[in-house]
């Protein structure tokens, strides 16, 4: 999975997995590098994977 490039994919098997084993996986995924923070944040908005709350522009999280 972890060579999956397609985000698409990636974001249905998070899905597929049920919400104990999300969790779970959430909890062991400590960190992530990035220049940007709106834009991959907009895009786990976009797959569906984070709360559409989420405030898009400055950065903002609610």
């Amino acid at each position: 999975m972890l060579a999956e490039r397609d985000a698409g994919t990636v974001a249905s098997r998070v899905r597929d997995l049920g919400p104990r084993r999300t969790a779970a996986a959430r909890e062991a995924f400590v960190s992530f590098g990035t220049c940007s923070i709106t834009e991959p944040l907009a895009e786990l908005v976009d797959l569906g994977l984070v709360d559409g709350s989420v405030t898009r522009g400055e950065g903002v999280i609610t």
